[in-house]
């Protein structure tokens, strides 16, 4: 799981380092400088397809604006995935995770994803 505060101050921090109002960055991307504004403070998930967008319209990378870093290989990003998703699946109750397990199995089969929350404590 992402952190949006994060994501959306970095968004904030980049949209004024480039001298933009909320509403004209909002209509680059397509939105209402309100709706801007909860995804500058994290209220409201950046979804991918917005990601992308403000990382155009802010000329920056999307890797940066989710992670805060640049030039982040696609391996280093799927590691960074993995372990938010592992973490959120360490927090499920023993039962539930290996429920959850059989259902990724039988729809995934043997993937390693599917090892990695196997082999996970």
């Amino acid at each position: 799981m992402i952190d949006w505060k994060p994501v959306g101050a970095r968004i904030k921090k980049r949209r004024e380092a480039l001298s933009l109002t909320q509403r004209e960055l909002g209509t680059k991307v397509g939105m209402v400088a309100s709706t801007v504004a909860q995804h500058e403070s994290g209220v409201r998930a950046t979804r991918d397809e917005k990601l992308a967008l403000f990382a155009k319209a802010l000329d920056v990378s999307e890797s940066w604006l989710r992670y805060g870093v640049v030039g982040m290989s696609d391996t280093d990003r799927q590691m960074i995935e993995r372990d938010a998703y592992l973490k959120g699946f360490r927090a499920f109750r023993e039962r539930a995770r290996r429920a959850l397990l059989k259902i990724g199995f039988d729809i995934e089969g043997d993937t390693p994803l599917a090892r990695a929350f196997k082999d996970s404590p």
